[in-house]
């Protein structure tokens, strides 16, 4: 099974992308795309939304 983490933005918009093992927290946003001043929250979910 795969998790997924969920970053709600300070614009209040949401990016979900797939978790892989042995990454990163900053390689995990890079792939998401953002920078980490823009995230407000982060949950790590089964399903994603």
């Amino acid at each position: 099974m795969y998790e997924f983490r969920v970053y709600t933005l300070r614009d209040g918009s949401e990016k979900v992308i797939k978790t892989l093992k042995h990454e990163s927290f900053a390689d995990e946003i890079q792939r998401a795309g953002i920078k980490q001043t823009e995230i407000a929250q982060t949950q790590l979910v089964d399903k994603p939304r």
